[in-house]
């Protein structure tokens, strides 16, 4: 029988996308357009382009920010790469070179007025020329650098004509590769020639076993020219030195400031006063500086002492209150002025030898932190970024799910001011890999310039923010170097692969950390991720960061994680499809039930090189395998949930051996089959609700029979606990109930709190409620246990008894079952519909009430718009 919500959803999707880009240019002309086009002070200088590839005629509008790729599809001459298998199709663009041309009104006034005008660009991907009224202002050679030139000799009064050219990466790469004689081995750029070493820009564009290939050409961040009169605040360093009365505790603090002025124009150099004002994040004035008959080049430091100064805290630690740092420089005629927030913290990296090996904790304002938290990948802006905006993400799938930590990952980029705000905001450690990943790279003197050039330009930005607490040198690399075969499969030289090995010491091990030791010299640094284990040699995991891929590409059990936790998991993960409405979105005229793991569209988006059979060989140990492909994507998403919350609570039980949980991945780059817990267009799969659960303040397990309890919250005096099991039938029916008392010293602790709990006569008809309370009888944990795997399971058929209430953006869906519903799953037709729960256990008898948040809901919406399905369904209908 057809579906009719995906029948619904079929006919909306192709349109999706487009419409999704369309919002995006039109709101950012809303927001450019308020400048207006006449430059009178600041302007910036993007609302309306025209876009031409090279040699050609067709002029096309377009709007920057924003890519050649965008520009085309949105005018209809490229397909939407999200689309089949229109990744194919796109990638001629980047073989081109393409002309961005807008023009410019100057008064004579304005140009009369001001000493000097900057033009300054950000996020030009990659290679470009800047030309002004015929002249070349200035080249670009590196997506992560900032570009400033001073530009007033080339304007004129009235009209003024700006042209980016932008040069095809790939041309430029070729030449490179030309002569460099040898191919890096960057496996996961899917071009029969690796460019993407050369290429200083996200490596994921190139194409990841996640993500598709999309070189794309454009520029990211607002272009701004800036009228000049005076000297300009240079870079400004803040950071504090603490005095600790107790961990967590700190008496006074000293915060230092760090600031020059730049003489950007020449011979603008004379100021009047330099000021530097600190507030109390209530608004109250802390102290102020000031620097009379200030001097260009010269660095100033003013320091300004705290009595009980309020503490940066992370997410679940407490609050994360922010100092304001504002700066005035005031001359002839000219004032300019900023403000910094920071945050009062101190953040760690311990590494040392102990009785378990080699240690990797963060300790944050003087106390050991467990940290929580995923893989990040690039929130992909490029093409509507899913419809979602960073605000929504962190709102959504980071803070809600206990998460203290994201580790922005080495093949993606530095990310925007408003990604570290938000960080800052939310208590979110960063863990920020510089962008390199999975390959070597080049040594030569201009890269090593290039690179040098971009640390100072990016630490120098986000430095200030008191969420950034490790910078890392790459992923994987020297791994890669060491385990992945290279050698043999690029045919290098011994010479060649020595050299290698010699240049990642150069790069990672000296010229990187000697370049961060003088920019951010607060924030530690290791050379690489992992920093010495290899998933192939589990002892290695007793020695600093783990990726423990024994589970995925190893073929091991989610019991790994018992026998492996590591000593800090940093990337470890396992696949599931996203849900139907998500794959409708990139096979729109498919019948989602005529699709197989072998279809060529799930083929194409499969970039694993082990494949969607995979996920069929895991299934096989736990569940049955549906040959209805709906069936068979909800099975699979239990089986990454399920088996992904196990691995979160064995590394948790692991602690104080395993300080910290990082799992793969967070989030995707465009609709796919991936590791990630929430799929492009923000729907969370059923691994995101249960890393809520596993990610909680205090856990309550069941290991090899035996019962844990484990806990991050801090406690630094004894507390007493009661662990309780309560075994029911599926009818709900009170089996037996077991009491453990006990008591520990201070938290974070994992716990071992039962020698082994009682068995059971029918394992297949039970479960058990695993509860935790305090003291005062307060509930502080609980969840479910089955003694048996889900497809031994003997489960009624069940359908929930439910009411429904709708109001604007909501639906209240009131839930109740006589038995056991396993699983519950309940799907909408909405694309990244919120929920408060979904896929959870019924238990019988009790009443559940889940909310449903979405714009398209009205006080209209019926239940018609709902399907369940459940584990329930699923044996009855497969089990042998």
């Amino acid at each position: 029988m057809t579906d009719r919500i995906g029948m619904e959803h079929r006919r909306t999707i192709k349109g999706m996308i487009g419409r999704m880009i369309r919002g995006r240019q039109l709101l950012s002309a809303l927001i450019l357009l308020v400048g207006g086009v006449t430059l009178h002070a600041q302007t910036v200088l993007s609302e309306r382009f025209e876009l031409q590839m090279e040699g050609d005629t067709l002029l096309y509008p377009a709007l920057l920010p924003g890519t050649v790729q965008g520009t085309l599809m949105e005018r209809g001459v490229l397909p939407h790469h999200f689309i089949e298998s229109n990744e194919d199709s796109v990638q001629w663009v980047s073989d081109r070179n393409w002309l961005y041309t807008t023009h410019f009104e100057i008064d004579r006034d304005a140009l009369d007025a001001h000493k000097g005008y900057l033009l300054k660009l950000g996020g030009v991907d990659t290679f470009a020329e800047v030309y002004i009224n015929g002249a070349l202002a200035g080249r670009c050679d590196n997506f992560f650098k900032t570009y400033q030139w001073e530009v007033k000799k080339l304007l004129r009064a009235g009209d003024n004509r700006l042209v980016i050219r932008l040069l095809s990466p790939t041309r430029i790469a070729h030449a490179h590769y030309l002569s460099n004689g040898f191919m890096y081995p960057a496996d996961n750029d899917r071009a029969a020639v690796k460019y993407s070493p050369f290429v200083r820009t996200a490596p994921y564009h190139y194409g990841w076993d996640w993500g598709p290939r999309m070189i794309t050409m454009g520029v990211m961040q607002p272009i701004e020219l800036l009228p000049v009169d005076g000297p300009q605040l240079g870079e400004i360093y803040v950071k504090s030195d603490i005095e600790w009365e107790a961990p967590g505790k700190a008496r006074r603090a000293s915060v230092e400031v760090n600031y020059a002025l730049r003489e950007v124009v020449q011979g603008v150099d004379d100021a009047n006063r330099l000021r530097v004002t600190l507030y109390h994040p209530d608004g109250r004035l802390a102290g102020t500086a000031e620097v009379g008959s200030p001097q260009c080049g010269v660095n100033y430091q003013s320091r300004f002492e705290l009595e009980r100064p309020e503490l940066w805290m992370p997410n679940g630690w407490g609050e994360q209150p922010l100092y304001k740092v504002v700066r005035e420089v005031q001359g002839e005629g000219y004032h300019q002025s900023d403000t910094t927030l920071v945050g009062v913290r101190e953040i760690r990296l311990e590494r040392k030898p102990d009785r378990y090996g080699d240690s990797f904790t963060f300790v944050v304002n003087n106390r050991p932190i467990y940290i929580k938290g995923a893989n990040y990948l690039p929130h992909d802006r490029r093409f509507g970024g899913g419809g979602r905006t960073l605000q929504e993400l962190f709102e959504e799938d980071i803070v809600p799910a206990h998460f203290n930590m994201l580790r922005l990952w080495g093949g993606g980029i530095y990310e925007t001011e408003a990604f570290y705000t938000l960080a800052d905001k939310y208590g979110i450690l960063v863990w920020q890999d510089l962008p390199f990943a999975c390959t070597t790279y080049p040594n030569d003197p201009i890269f090593r310039a290039s690179v040098t050039r971009e640390i100072e330009d990016q630490m120098s930005r986000i430095r200030n923010h008191p969420s950034i607490a490790l910078v890392c040198g790459n992923n994987e690399v020297l791994e890669g170097l060491k385990h992945w075969g290279w050698q043999r499969s690029y045919n290098y030289s011994e010479e060649q692969y020595r050299q290698m090995f010699a240049d990642y010491d150069s790069f990672f091990r000296e010229m990187i950390p000697e370049r961060l030791r003088a920019v951010i010299p607060h924030v530690d640094y290791i050379h690489g991720s992992p920093v010495s284990s290899n998933w192939g040699r589990p002892e290695s995991f007793l020695s600093g960061d783990s990726h423990n891929w024994r589970v995925w590409f190893g073929g091991e059990d989610f019991t790994e994680f018992d026998r492996n936790p590591g000593r800090f998991s940093s990337e470890y993960g396992f696949q599931a499809f996203p849900e139907m409405k998500t794959i409708q979105s990139f096979a729109p005229d498919r019948e989602i039930d005529t699709l197989t793991i072998y279809s060529p569209i799930l083929k194409n988006r499969q970039r694993s090189f082990i494949g969607n059979q995979r996920i069929t060989d895991y299934m096989e140990r736990d569940y049955p395998v549906p040959d209805r492909f709906s069936d068979y994507i909800y099975v699979g998403q239990l089986l990454q949930g399920h088996g992904m919350a196990y691995a979160i609570r064995a590394v948790r039980r692991a602690y104080p051996v395993n300080m910290g949980t990082l799992y793969w991945q967070l989030n995707d780059v465009w609709p796919t089959v991936s590791w990630s817990s929430v799929d492009y267009w923000g729907n969370h799969k059923a691994l995101h609700y249960y890393v809520k659960e596993a990610y909680a303040p205090y856990i309550i397990d069941v290991a090899e029979g035996q019962l844990w309890v484990a806990s991050d919250a801090i406690a630094d005096t004894p507390r007493q606990y009661v662990a309780t099991v309560t075994c029911h039938n599926y009818e709900g029916d009170r089996l037996w109930e077991e009491s453990y008392p006990f008591g520990v010293d201070r938290a974070p602790f994992s716990q071992k709190v039962s020698a082994a709990i009682p068995a059971v006569a029918e394992p297949s008809e039970v479960y058990m409620v695993l509860s935790l309370t305090d003291t005062s009888g307060e509930l502080l944990a609980r969840s479910l246990h089955y003694p048996v795997k889900p497809k031994e399971m003997a489960l009624k058929p069940a359908s929930p008894d439910y009411t429904v209430e709708a109001e604007e953006g909501c639906l209240r869906l009131t839930l109740r079952s006589h038995t056991l519903i396993k699983d519950l799953y309940i799907k909408t037709p909405w694309q990244g519909a919120r929920y408060s729960n979904n896929f959870f256990d019924l238990l019988p008898g009790e009443r559940y009430t889940v909310e449903i948040r979405h714009p398209d809901i009205t006080d209209a919406t019926s239940a018609d718009r709902l399907r369940f399905n459940s584990l329930n369904r699923i044996l009855q209908q497969y089990k042998p």
